[in-house]
């Protein structure tokens, strides 16, 4: 006999009465699954959860709440519908690919699934990821401990402390690597020794200065946000300022703690979209004696409610750039061919080319020229007696190489049909049409550093090879990792990083010195 999905009231006998007892819940979660209960760190994978009932579902339907226990790791939807009839039903777990990324750490979300006070939890499983590889200094001279987002740990993560290395020569930027999460209340700049010297810290007191109720939305949305800064704001208030990495995800630029407040809501909104999106939202809290007092990033967990249709390059008749699809996500829809451009033919999105050439606008009289398309502009040709130069004006006969516009070789007199003899070429210079060529000698003027490459002569370049453990992509040693000396860092005394996971060992002060920040003073 199949379960009714329906409350049962049990009558009791109460002094001799009839009395109502207290009412069944209906059917409960029996299982949740997770499939695969596994995921690589860093993937971005994600898993089918399955949630049965102990009963068929009634007409209409009935909901399951879901949780997850790292949202800003595993996101679910708040609920999901068991159809009528059925007894269990499928959603997604969308992971974040970027959550605690510095770690390297394995973690283990908790979905749990509840309905009439049974509930059912499952884990799912996701790896240690390998760390992002390091940033780039913003300097060629300033270092040590710098909080991400801010100089000369600009292109770091907010929230993350990284220590920064001087460049190896004088005038090349150096780089930086991670060092801790900050993860109580954010990083906190201090000031610079000298301003070369940097020694930012990890907050310690709490709460984290970013937050969002809720912060996993499903479909088009909204949410609030709170700033929360570890001392009152003074007076006239403090102007924190928000960052945000996805068009679909609105938040105000600016968001001002009232004076003597301590913290400040602001809205957020969003679009639908059509796969899950987790928005790293930054936020700087100023500082009136520092770059800022605290710096920090949250996750805004954006899942789709499976009613978006993204657009394709098809539907809105374009072939060439990079296009949101009005769901959160972006289409590529390729390149052009030279001499087109994207847009080129005053049509958007669609490839094309508009003449920038014409003989009248030039003031060109005579020969052939390109129109800047690929096509070939007839200027006319000149009077008897007359030829043709290099300037597309008409010039008396005879003809010189000079104003052929060549200088080597030999070539024909367009007036009387003689041999002109344009010269040579220095030693190491081809002629190429009648002009020479001067090679290139160097890969450095292209920033080119392995393989080969041209010399723009025809000849070829040995830009050289790549370090053990780096790769030569576009004639770009890429990868791997340059480890730093303590000259290059300007350190004498003490041990630290060399920015490749060994330890540099700087050697010891002279008596009567002490070491501080590796300098003996």
């Amino acid at each position: 006999m199949p379960h009714v999905a329906t409350q049962i009231v049990v009558l009791a006998v109460v002094l001799g009465h009839l009395v109502p007892a207290a009412a069944v819940p209906g059917p409960i979660v029996t299982s949740l699954t997770l499939k695969p209960s596994s995921i690589s760190g860093g993937s971005g994978a994600t898993s089918t959860g399955t949630v049965t009932r102990s009963a068929a579902a009634p007409a209409g339907g009935t909901s399951v709440a879901l949780s997850s226990s790292i949202s800003a790791l595993a996101a679910v939807p708040p609920s999901i519908t068991i159809a009528a009839g059925q007894t269990s039903a499928t959603f997604t777990v969308w992971t974040n690919p970027k959550y605690r990324h510095y770690s390297g750490l394995a973690f283990s979300p908790v979905i749990t699934a509840s309905a009439n006070g049974g509930t059912q939890s499952a884990t799912l499983s996701v790896s240690a990821q390998p760390p992002p590889a390091d940033i780039q200094n913003d300097t060629a001279d300033r270092h040590g401990d710098v909080c991400g987002g801010s100089f000369p740990a600009t292109f770091g993560e907010k929230g993350i402390l990284f220590t920064c290395f001087a460049g190896p020569t004088p005038g090349t930027a150096g780089h930086c690597t991670f060092k801790q999460e900050c993860l109580v209340s954010g990083c906190e700049p201090q000031s610079a020794n000298g301003g070369f010297q940097f020694g930012d810290i990890c907050g310690t007191g709490s709460p984290y200065p970013l937050s969002e109720h809720p912060s996993v939305v499903l479909g088009a949305s909204s949410a609030t946000g709170t700033v929360t800064s570890y001392f009152t704001a003074p007076r006239n208030g403090s102007m924190t300022t928000l960052d945000d990495p996805l068009y679909c995800v609105t938040v105000p630029f600016n968001v001002t703690i009232p004076q003597g407040k301590t913290s400040a809501n602001f809205s957020i909104t969003n679009t639908d979209t059509a796969i899950a999106h987790f928005v790293g939202l930054g936020i700087t809290i100023p500082s009136s004696t520092e770059p800022a007092a605290q710096l920090g990033l949250s996750w805004y967990a954006v899942l789709p409610s499976g009613s978006c249709k993204p657009a394709t390059c098809a539907s809105l008749g374009y072939n060439c750039g990079i296009w949101t699809d009005g769901c959160c996500g972006y289409i590529d829809c390729g390149t052009c061919a030279s001499p087109d451009t994207c847009g080129g033919g005053n049509t958007l999105g669609v490839c094309g080319c508009t003449p920038t050439n014409t003989c009248a606008q030039q003031g060109w009289v005579c020969g052939t020229a390109s129109d800047g398309c690929g096509g070939t502009l007839n200027c006319g040709t000149c009077p008897g007696g007359q030829y043709c130069d290099l300037y597309h004006f008409c010039a008396s006969c005879p003809a010189s190489c000079a104003m052929l516009g060549f200088n080597c070789s030999t070539a024909t007199d367009p007036c009387t049909g003689a041999k002109l003899n344009c010269g040579s070429c220095p030693s190491g210079e081809p002629c190429i049409n009648n002009v020479c060529c001067v090679p290139q000698t160097t890969c450095i003027n292209d920033g080119f550093n392995c393989g080969t490459a041209s010399d723009g002569c025809g000849g070829t370049l040995d830009c050289g090879t790549c370090p053990s453990g780096q790769t030569c992509t576009n004639n770009v040693c890429t990868g791997g990792c340059t480890p730093v000396t303590c000259a290059g860092l300007g350190m004498n005394c003490g041990t630290t990083s060399n920015g490749c996971g060994a330890t540099l060992n700087c050697g010891k002060c002279k008596k009567g010195q002490t070491c501080v920040n590796n300098v003996c003073q």
